[in-house]
């Protein structure tokens, strides 16, 4: 009984295990003056670059195109710079301030300084890249099996290893890296900031009219914004109440017809909606003493597919003024308001560079699903592997036996009809299989797994025969 039990629990252990090592091998060319220590580690590196090349495949990504993208990637933020500093050690360029400086040849270098630049380059290279993007902290764990060097050439050395990789962590990178070269170029950002007050007016706030206030906080934020360069943003613009009612109309307008009949001026355009409303707590008109709460949002648009990139709430302050003059109130007030999203105008800056330029909307109809959390499962297939395309995916209703999903995306929809069928060969850690017709208006139905339930369900049985088996002793 004993062994029958031994052997239950190792079916048990096989059926539930979710972690696996992986094997992976590499080579390196070692050069005289390479230490032992910085040759182990390039091999490691080789060893790494081979597991996560084979982990990206099981997991249904593109490796080949990752790489490329990496090495391009590493080009331009890395190497580029290690050349630059290089260049500027051994002389090769002069100073482009210097006197005729723009007519001058680089420099050349004689056989010793070349040999000297270029083994200088190889070795910050590789150990450049040995870090870049932080590629090796998907590696959790590993084990080295062998390394070795060729009989034939003593340079060549080789590695054999085992590790256990971090797949959130790696499909975090791969994203990173994918999307990093499908970003687009927005030109313009919109500020729309709106102003509420409770339990106060304008007046006690030191302001005659409410454009006042509002003029110079906008101009203040404006400038901040110019000053603290967006990339790829030329024009920062305030909406004025003409533009205010162009834009309701646009957020309005069906998303089928978001990329067809957008505004010209509301093209390759953010906005940055800024809410703050104000609230008096406290006034001793005796004491020259007041008393405010500032709390509010902001939220960050991409105009051309009327997404959220962005958004954060501004917590609530407290501000009280003591023995300040009524007439400078507004000045003090309009201050402290300025100051307020500060932060969070940084924070935003890095989600401008993220936004995917896309050309083609289309409307999926997704049905037969027993739960929300199968809706968003597909919809997080259809983003996960919609990179290529740049697919960005929007719930647009949810009734108990059918959604919607608008899918903006770059191509055709014969690009789209083969990019989903297609998806059936990613389903296998999902608890459903589909069917797909493209022809009744890329309709989606969800199919459950009988067989994967049927073992699900095995796995259970066996598991709960082997408690009453150790019930009953």
């Amino acid at each position: 009984m004993s062994k029958l039990v031994i052997f239950i629990l190792f079916l048990l252990n096989v059926a539930f295990a979710k972690d696996t090592s992986v094997k992976g091998e590499g080579n390196f060319w070692a050069e005289s003056g390479d230490s032992l220590s910085f040759i182990k580690q390039q091999l490691q590196h080789q060893g790494f670059k081979d597991v996560i090349s084979k982990e990206l495949t099981n997991m249904g990504f593109n490796s080949d195109e990752f790489w490329e993208k990496y090495e391009e990637k590493f080009k331009e933020d890395k190497l580029t710079a290690i050349k630059e500093a290089l260049d500027k050690k051994f002389g090769i360029w002069m100073d482009p301030e210097a006197e005729n400086a723009q007519e001058l040849e680089p420099k050349k270098l004689n056989k010793d300084q070349q040999k000297d630049y270029d083994s200088k380059l190889r070795l910050q290279t590789l150990l450049a890249k040995r870090n870049f993007g932080n590629i090796n902290r998907v590696i959790r764990s590993f084990s080295v099996k062998k390394i070795s060097r060729s009989p034939q050439n003593p340079e060549s050395r080789y590695i054999s290893l085992e590790a256990k990789v971090d797949r959130v962590y790696l499909s975090k990178i791969y994203y990173e890296f994918m999307r990093e070269q499908k970003t687009a170029m927005v030109s313009k950002l919109y500020l729309y900031t709106d102003f509420n007050l409770e339990n106060t007016s304008w007046f006690d706030l030191g302001v005659k009219v409410k454009s006042d206030f509002s003029t110079a906080v906008d101009d203040s934020w404006k400038k901040w914004l110019e000053d603290n360069k967006i990339e790829g943003i030329q024009t920062i613009q305030i909406l004025d109440s003409s533009d205010k009612k162009d834009m309701a109309k646009h957020f309005n307008m069906p998303y089928e017809k978001l990329t067809q009949e957008v505004q010209d001026k509301f093209k390759d355009a953010l906005v940055l909606r800024v809410n703050l409303n104000i609230e008096k707590t406290a006034h001793q008109e005796l004491f020259k003493e007041y008393a405010f709460d500032f709390k509010g949002d902001l939220v960050l648009l991409d105009l051309s597919t009327n997404k959220v990139l962005y958004k954060d709430s501004l917590e609530k302050q407290n501000k009280v003024y003591r023995d300040i003059p009524y007439e400078d109130l507004r000045n003090a007030v309009a201050n402290f308001v300025y100051r307020i999203p500060l932060g969070k105008f940084t924070n935003m800056k890095k989600y401008v560079a993220k936004v995917s330029k896309v050309d083609s909307v289309q409307t999926v109809k997704i049905e037969n699903f027993q739960n929300i959390d199968e809706v968003f499962s597909f919809i997080d297939l259809l983003k996960n592997k919609g990179i290529k395309l740049r697919i960005i995916p929007v719930l647009r209703a949810f009734s108990s036996n059918s959604a919607e999903v608008v899918v903006f995306y770059q191509g055709g929809n014969t690009t789209l009809e083969k990019f989903i069928t297609g998806l059936k060969n990613f389903t296998g850690s999902q608890e459903f299989d589909f069917e797909f017709f493209p022809e009744q208006n890329y309709r989606v139905k969800l199919l459950r797994k009988k067989i994967k339930r049927a073992k699900a369900n095995e796995e259970v049985t066996l598991r709960r025969r082997f408690m009453n088996e150790q019930m009953k002793r």
